[in-house]
Protein backbone atom coordinates (compact mmCIF):
# COMPACT_ATOMS: atom_id res chain seq x y z
CA UNK A 1 0.00 0.00 0.00
CA UNK A 2 1.18 3.71 -1.08
CA UNK A 3 1.83 6.07 2.00
CA UNK A 4 0.22 9.47 1.55
CA UNK A 5 2.91 10.99 0.75
CA UNK A 6 3.46 9.21 -2.37
CA UNK A 7 0.06 9.72 -3.09
CA UNK A 8 0.24 13.39 -3.04
CA UNK A 9 1.74 13.50 -6.98
CA UNK A 10 2.11 10.23 -8.36
CA UNK A 11 1.45 10.85 -11.77
CA UNK A 12 3.44 14.11 -11.52
CA UNK A 13 6.68 12.64 -9.60
CA UNK A 14 6.50 9.23 -11.75
CA UNK A 15 8.24 9.49 -15.45
CA UNK A 16 5.68 9.10 -18.16
CA UNK A 17 6.82 5.15 -18.61
CA UNK A 18 5.98 4.64 -14.93
CA UNK A 19 1.90 5.46 -14.92
CA UNK A 20 1.38 1.79 -14.44
CA UNK A 21 3.11 1.66 -11.46
CA UNK A 22 1.14 4.71 -9.82
CA UNK A 23 -1.83 2.67 -10.97
CA UNK A 24 -0.44 -0.36 -9.64
CA UNK A 25 -0.14 1.89 -6.20
CA UNK A 26 -3.44 3.19 -6.57
CA UNK A 27 -5.47 0.99 -6.99
CA UNK A 28 -5.44 -1.00 -3.51
CA UNK A 29 -5.79 2.24 -1.61
CA UNK A 30 -8.85 2.89 -4.03
CA UNK A 31 -10.25 -0.30 -2.53
CA UNK A 32 -9.18 0.16 0.69
CA UNK A 33 -10.59 3.81 1.01
CA UNK A 34 -13.54 4.66 3.36
CA UNK A 35 -15.30 7.84 3.29
CA UNK A 36 -16.70 7.23 7.39
CA UNK A 37 -13.13 6.05 8.50
CA UNK A 38 -10.77 8.25 6.61
CA UNK A 39 -12.92 11.71 6.38
CA UNK A 40 -11.19 13.23 9.47
CA UNK A 41 -7.27 12.63 7.48
CA UNK A 42 -8.49 15.68 5.41
CA UNK A 43 -7.98 17.83 7.91
CA UNK A 44 -4.62 16.24 8.33
CA UNK A 45 -3.46 16.10 4.65
CA UNK A 46 -5.16 18.86 3.07
CA UNK A 47 -7.61 16.93 1.10
CA UNK A 48 -9.74 13.93 1.21
CA UNK A 49 -7.56 11.40 0.27
CA UNK A 50 -10.20 9.22 -1.47
CA UNK A 51 -10.72 12.01 -3.92
CA UNK A 52 -7.38 12.02 -4.38
CA UNK A 53 -6.21 8.37 -5.39
CA UNK A 54 -9.08 9.01 -7.49
CA UNK A 55 -8.24 12.13 -9.52
CA UNK A 56 -4.65 10.26 -9.34
CA UNK A 57 -5.96 7.40 -11.18
CA UNK A 58 -7.59 9.13 -13.52
CA UNK A 59 -4.62 10.85 -14.66
CA UNK A 60 -2.46 7.62 -14.74
CA UNK A 61 -5.58 6.02 -16.71
CA UNK A 62 -5.86 8.65 -18.83
CA UNK A 63 -1.62 8.63 -19.69
CA UNK A 64 -2.09 5.26 -19.88
CA UNK A 65 -4.44 5.48 -23.21
CA UNK A 66 -7.47 4.08 -21.34
CA UNK A 67 -9.68 7.30 -21.55
CA UNK A 68 -12.80 5.68 -20.85
CA UNK A 69 -12.04 4.17 -17.47
CA UNK A 70 -10.31 7.50 -16.86
CA UNK A 71 -13.51 8.91 -17.56
CA UNK A 72 -15.12 6.72 -14.91
CA UNK A 73 -12.63 7.13 -12.51
CA UNK A 74 -12.70 11.53 -12.88
CA UNK A 75 -16.44 10.93 -12.45
CA UNK A 76 -16.24 8.92 -9.41
CA UNK A 77 -13.48 11.69 -8.10
CA UNK A 78 -15.77 14.69 -8.78
CA UNK A 79 -18.93 13.13 -7.22
CA UNK A 80 -17.10 11.77 -4.01
CA UNK A 81 -15.97 15.64 -3.65
CA UNK A 82 -19.02 17.42 -4.25
CA UNK A 83 -20.60 14.61 -2.02
CA UNK A 84 -17.94 15.48 0.91
CA UNK A 85 -18.68 19.19 0.25
CA UNK A 86 -14.78 19.81 0.55
CA UNK A 87 -14.14 22.39 -1.60
CA UNK A 88 -10.17 22.03 -1.11
CA UNK A 89 -10.33 18.39 -2.11
CA UNK A 90 -12.55 19.59 -5.21
CA UNK A 91 -9.70 21.34 -6.72
CA UNK A 92 -7.69 18.12 -7.70
CA UNK A 93 -10.11 16.47 -9.82
CA UNK A 94 -11.20 19.90 -11.09
CA UNK A 95 -7.75 20.23 -12.70
CA UNK A 96 -7.09 17.03 -13.44
CA UNK A 97 -10.08 17.27 -15.68
CA UNK A 98 -8.90 20.07 -17.58
CA UNK A 99 -5.98 18.28 -18.29
CA UNK A 100 -7.04 15.08 -19.28
CA UNK A 101 -9.36 16.65 -21.41
CA UNK A 102 -5.97 18.82 -22.70
CA UNK A 103 -4.59 15.10 -23.58
CA UNK A 104 -7.54 14.17 -25.46
CA UNK A 105 -7.97 17.07 -27.40
CA UNK A 106 -11.06 18.67 -26.05
CA UNK A 107 -9.98 22.44 -25.72
CA UNK A 108 -13.58 23.58 -24.48
CA UNK A 109 -13.94 21.32 -21.93
CA UNK A 110 -10.67 21.43 -20.89
CA UNK A 111 -11.24 25.41 -20.37
CA UNK A 112 -14.66 24.98 -19.29
CA UNK A 113 -12.65 22.87 -15.97
CA UNK A 114 -10.03 25.32 -15.76
CA UNK A 115 -12.80 28.17 -15.52
CA UNK A 116 -14.42 25.75 -12.62
CA UNK A 117 -11.20 25.49 -10.96
CA UNK A 118 -10.47 29.34 -11.20
CA UNK A 119 -13.77 30.37 -9.81
CA UNK A 120 -14.50 27.83 -7.08
CA UNK A 121 -10.15 28.61 -5.99
CA UNK A 122 -11.39 32.27 -5.88
CA UNK A 123 -14.40 32.05 -4.00
CA UNK A 124 -12.22 29.82 -0.78
CA UNK A 125 -9.09 32.03 -1.26
CA UNK A 126 -6.77 29.00 -2.78
CA UNK A 127 -4.24 30.62 -4.91
CA UNK A 128 -2.51 27.71 -5.92
CA UNK A 129 -5.17 26.34 -7.63
CA UNK A 130 -6.03 29.53 -8.99
CA UNK A 131 -3.38 29.55 -10.41
CA UNK A 132 -2.85 26.14 -11.99
CA UNK A 133 -6.47 27.36 -13.48
CA UNK A 134 -5.52 30.33 -14.85
CA UNK A 135 -2.26 28.30 -17.23
CA UNK A 136 -5.55 25.79 -17.94
CA UNK A 137 -7.59 28.57 -19.20
CA UNK A 138 -4.78 30.26 -21.32
CA UNK A 139 -3.62 26.75 -22.65
CA UNK A 140 -7.44 25.95 -24.04
CA UNK A 141 -7.99 29.70 -25.27
CA UNK A 142 -4.31 29.71 -27.08
CA UNK A 143 -5.28 26.84 -28.88
CA UNK A 144 -8.80 27.15 -30.15
CA UNK A 145 -7.53 30.49 -31.90
CA UNK A 146 -7.08 32.76 -29.38
CA UNK A 147 -3.52 33.16 -28.78
CA UNK A 148 -3.02 36.41 -27.70
CA UNK A 149 -5.33 36.35 -24.79
CA UNK A 150 -4.77 32.82 -23.85
CA UNK A 151 -0.96 33.75 -23.69
CA UNK A 152 -2.02 36.63 -21.21
CA UNK A 153 -3.34 34.23 -19.02
CA UNK A 154 -0.63 31.72 -19.00
CA UNK A 155 1.42 35.04 -18.01
CA UNK A 156 -0.81 35.75 -15.25
CA UNK A 157 -1.28 32.17 -13.99
CA UNK A 158 3.13 32.47 -13.69
CA UNK A 159 2.95 35.89 -12.61
CA UNK A 160 1.14 35.01 -9.11
CA UNK A 161 2.53 35.19 -6.11
CA UNK A 162 0.82 31.48 -5.56
CA UNK A 163 3.82 30.48 -7.95
CA UNK A 164 6.40 30.39 -5.24
CA UNK A 165 3.79 28.27 -3.56
CA UNK A 166 3.75 26.02 -6.36
CA UNK A 167 7.41 25.94 -7.50
CA UNK A 168 8.12 22.74 -6.78
CA UNK A 169 5.28 21.31 -8.82
CA UNK A 170 5.47 23.61 -11.73
CA UNK A 171 9.01 22.34 -12.26
CA UNK A 172 7.35 18.36 -12.36
CA UNK A 173 4.21 19.53 -14.35
CA UNK A 174 6.46 21.86 -17.48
Amino acid sequence: MCDYASLRSPALSVPQDEFARARFCLEPDIVLYNPERHHALAALHGENLGVACLSFMAWALGWLGYAEQARQRLHAALSLAQELRHPYSLARPLLSAAILHQLWGKERSAQEYAEAIITMASERGFPVWAMFGKIMRGWALATQGEGEQGMTHIRQGFNTAALREAKALLVELV
